[in-house]
């Protein structure tokens, strides 16, 4: 067992624990049958936001597969609530809520980390919340070809949208 331990942390980047499998990720709670992933990422472009968020889900997903500290075996479902950093016109920096996106565990820990990438990830999302930050989800679901490659997420996105 002793010789499997270094293949697994080097697949998680190095993490001993869920909630260092990247540094977006704020805080890892048990809540039930439900593991609450709290993160914040850094907004650059809409256009990256949902790739960035893409890939956060797959390292979480390999953190899940490792069986981490932190990814509760008898979870059902992933529930991540994403923020933005934000900064207004004075230069004070905050942040806004951007949503909660669902994703079963089953998917999670059955998903081969290999061949999904970006935003791959986000069509095994059951749910999709948006709120006030939602904005580069919307857009990128709003553009025809977006939505053509991602019509699982986006479809889900829409139903928020509802």
């Amino acid at each position: 067992m002793a010789a499997l331990l270094p293949v697994v942390l080097s697949s998680c980047g190095g993490a001993t624990k869920l909630d260092e499998v990247s540094p977006d990720i704020l805080a890892v709670e048990q809540n039930g049958e439900t593991l609450a992933v709290k993160a914040q990422q850094s907004l650059v472009s809409d256009a990256l936001a949902l790739t960035q968020l893409g890939n956060l889900v797959g390292e979480i997903a390999e953190g899940i597969q490792a069986d981490l500290p932190g990814a509760d075996k008898d979870a059902k479902q992933l529930m991540l609530q994403i923020s933005y950093e934000t900064v207004d016109r004075l230069g004070n920096e905050g942040s806004i809520d951007a949503g909660t996106i669902t994703f079963p565990m089953t998917d999670l820990r059955a998903a081969n980390t290999d061949n999904l990438i970006g935003t791959m990830w986000l069509g095994l999302a059951s749910n999709v919340a948006v709120s006030a930050g939602s904005d580069p989800l919307i857009n990128h679901c709003a553009d025809a070809d977006n939505f053509a490659i991602d019509h699982v997420f986006c479809s889900k996105v829409a139903a928020a949208l509802e």
